[in-house]
């Protein structure tokens, strides 16, 4: 018995040395910026509260980062959202903008802004969509209301039904920027949706399927797909999660399987709610998770009901070309206890999230 715990023991231990030399293989990337979140208005909350406030980050581009900072009802003092352009290289917030309060909604489980170029923005509320500068002048946009992404270009969107709450009609809609639509798409409301450059992906929870622009037949390219996040890989392929093994799976948009990614390295099995995030160029794609312990990273039921705040945030970022490791992050988010989903810039170059009380900008060598 002794012997066969031994064993067990210098296997685990064997498997730990050989991730911790992998890790020591990838480059470490530079910090180039950082800001204290207390620029942004936001007050430091007492250790083990949750934070009044909700922060969405995005590149512009290699130079800009856009932060939107949204108060949670009936937890913050103040309604009223506030947008920040900031310049990457030297941290500084060249422009802020406040919100008037009742007129921006509190969106939940999409995201409120939305690359459109290098120097545009799209802002989403429930009167329609605005349309931003780095500079954060504005100008009001198509009066649709609903999940919406723009393809990498910013030549065309897809928009879902509104919320709250989404309809049950299946009404995805293609327009382009002149607001000509482009296609109309039957599937479930409550779908993930990712666009590309030529067409867009769905995930439902017994599907992935695959529509060419201005094509109105999809086809089902996958029917092991965990429908709780999608990310661009190149211009027209797709990471997702898998629910038979629970790691991500690259395929294109025929369904052809490109490569997988090994997780075991960091974590035995990756949460359902994993979000993943890709630039813009679709050079980069990466898996962002929290835990609330070590136990739950390697059971992720071991907590379920009344859990306690998490207590650590990873963010692992891989090449596209091949799913090889680009780096690992792992923070402690205490005792701001901000869930910040990191952005990768629109060259694949940089990464931007949220450490404890800092925004901070990597760059990867």
């Amino acid at each position: 018995m002794d012997y066969a715990v031994t064993v067990k023991c210098s296997l685990f231990l064997v498997l730990l040395l050989a991730a911790s030399h992998a890790a020591s293989q990838t480059p470490q990337p530079k910090l180039v910026s950082q800001i204290d979140l207390l620029r942004f208005g936001l007050q430091a909350p007492p250790d083990g509260s949750v934070s009044g406030t909700e922060i969405e980050v995005l590149f512009l581009s290699e130079n800009r980062l856009i932060l939107l900072s949204s108060p949670r009802p009936f937890i913050a003092d103040s309604y009223a959202k506030q947008l920040f352009s900031i310049d990457v290289a030297t941290g500084s917030i060249v422009r802020s903008l406040t919100l008037v309060p009742n007129q921006w909604g509190d969106i939940r489980n999409w995201a409120q802004l939305q690359r459109v170029s290098n120097d545009e923005f799209a802002l989403a509320h429930f009167t329609g969509i605005t349309f931003c500068k780095a500079n954060l002048e504005s100008k009001q946009g198509p009066q649709l209301v609903g999940p919406f992404q723009f393809a990498p270009d910013g030549s065309h969107f897809v928009i879902g039904p509104p919320l709250p709450p989404r309809q049950t009609g299946k009404q995805w809609r293609e327009y382009d920027q002149a607001l000509n639509q482009l296609g109309s798409y039957p599937e479930d409301s409550h779908a993930q949706m990712l666009t590309g450059i030529h067409g867009t992906f769905f995930a439902t929870p017994s599907q992935l399927r695959y529509y060419s622009t201005n094509h109105p037949s999809g086809i089902t390219i996958r029917s092991d797909v965990s429908p709780v996040s999608l990310a661009l890989v190149g211009l027209d392929s797709v990471a997702y999660l898998s629910n038979k093994s629970n790691q991500l799976e690259v395929v294109n948009s025929t369904g052809t399987e490109l490569y997988r990614v090994d997780l075991h390295a960091i974590t035995s099995k990756l949460p359902w709610n994993t979000h993943l995030i890709s630039s813009a160029s679709g050079k980069l794609f990466g898996a962002e998770w929290t835990a609330n312990s070590k136990l739950q990273l390697l059971n992720p039921f071991a907590c379920i009901d009344e859990c306690p705040i998490a207590a650590l945030q990873y963010f692992v970022v891989f090449s596209s070309a091949d799913g090889k490791l680009v780096h690992s992050f792992e923070w402690d988010p205490r005792p701001w206890n901000l869930y910040v989903i990191p952005a990768l810039s629109p060259d694949g170059t940089m990464a931007a999230v949220v450490q404890g009380g800092f925004l901070k900008v990597y760059a990867f060598k």
